[in-house]
């Protein structure tokens, strides 16, 4: 919502993708943290994500005691699929422009 917020509100954005504003959004982020909930489009779920390799080591060790293995998180595949397919969904300008 966020990133169509602001392609819609801020003329430097407006012939830019959701997907791209959101990555220029987290491009500068060292760690990433979302529930797949909401804007997910899922009954459950979320991630964690970093491109800093130690912060990723101890991340992986602290969620596999908490949550399951870092891979799935304790989640079914039909589960992660919707995630993915939800996110896939939810950060496009077409699913975006419907909802709003």
């Amino acid at each position: 919502e966020n990133a169509y917020a602001i392609k819609k509100h801020d003329a430097a954005y407006r012939d830019k993708s959701v997907k791209a504003i959101i990555a220029e959004m987290i491009s500068g982020a060292d760690v990433v943290y979302a529930s797949a909930k909401k804007d997910g489009l899922s009954h459950m779920g979320g991630f964690i994500a970093t491109d800093q390799t130690d912060l990723a080591t101890t991340l992986k060790a602290n969620v596999t005691l908490y949550e399951g293995f870092y891979e799935y998180g304790g989640l079914a595949a039909s589960s992660l699929e919707q995630m993915a397919e939800g996110l896939t969904q939810a950060y496009s300008d077409a699913f975006q422009e419907h909802r709003h």
